[in-house]
């Protein structure tokens, strides 16, 4: 399908910019709960999020490399959707922190990419991002093998 959509649109939405980003951020305000070895930060707000990770808003004591595990759930339309993953700090400013992606489940990637496209204002843009596996496939959690992606 990736393809069949890829030519329909000549390959437009899949360039990426010039920027370091892998994939395009959703802006979105979203509630979530950030979990360190030695502290909690529940609630912190979500500014936005892709594929790899997230920025969160606020002001926390942390540096570069820390790990957490962050969760959030939402409802789209009648769905429910809980996202929970493994994640390190990769920037911190004034404003908050960029986290990355580590590890989560295949459940989780899902919730990731349904969140995804119900918050975009372009959600074909991010329908063409998604790649064949997920980016932490040797780092799922309760799988040994890679799942392939089917959109």
């Amino acid at each position: 399908m990736y393809h069949q959509i890829n030519e329909i649109v000549g390959g437009y939405y899949g360039r990426k910019s010039s920027t370091k980003r892998k994939f395009s951020r959703v802006d979105m305000i979203q509630r979530a709960r950030l979990d360190f070895e030695h502290r909690m930060y529940d609630p912190c707000h979500i500014k936005n999020l892709s594929l790899s990770g997230m920025f969160i808003f606020g002001r926390c004591i942390l540096k570069k490399g820390d790990e957490c595990t962050i969760s959030f759930n939402r409802t789209c339309s009648a769905t429910h959707i809980y996202f929970k993953a493994k994640a390190k700090v990769v920037r911190t400013t004034g404003e908050g922190i960029a986290i990355e992606f580590i590890s989560m489940s295949f459940d989780s990637y899902m919730s990731l990419q349904t969140t995804l496209l119900w918050e975009a204002d372009d959600p074909l843009a991010i329908c063409l991002e998604i790649p064949e596996e997920c980016p932490q496939q040797n780092s799922f959690t309760g799988s040994k093998k890679s799942k392939k992606i089917v959109v």
